[in-house]
């Protein structure tokens, strides 16, 4: 006996289109709650840290003008580098054992 066929009706494809926009409706509702999540998070600001206190992530705050050498600190602000509070070695051996200073190993160039 031979496969049977099915008449394919208009209440067939009525059907089937109101399923199709079922589904497009929750897939259209999920992506809409999901771009309201992350404009949330792309909009706020990070805090930055402190001695006692972690900082929490968010979006960098954007630097003024004249700020293009600047650096963002942990505490969200942008600062000029400075080697005020740095500490520099010279040697021509290994680095010293306390790591408490930035080491440039001297060597020849001829």
């Amino acid at each position: 006996m031979a496969g049977t066929k099915k008449a394919i009706t208009t209440d067939h494809l009525k059907s089937l289109a109101a399923r199709t926009e079922d589904c497009i409706a929750e897939v259209a509702s999920a992506a809409a709650e999901a771009i309201e999540e992350a404009v949330q998070l792309l909009s706020e600001v990070m805090a930055g840290a402190s001695a006692t206190k972690a900082g929490a992530g968010g979006m960098v705050p954007g630097p003024a003008a004249g700020d293009q050498t600047k650096f963002l600190r942990g505490d969200g602000t942008w600062a000029q580098p400075s080697l005020a509070d740095a500490a520099f070695a010279v040697s021509t051996s290994d680095p010293p054992a306390d790591n408490q200073m930035i080491w440039v190993k001297a060597q020849s160039l001829s």
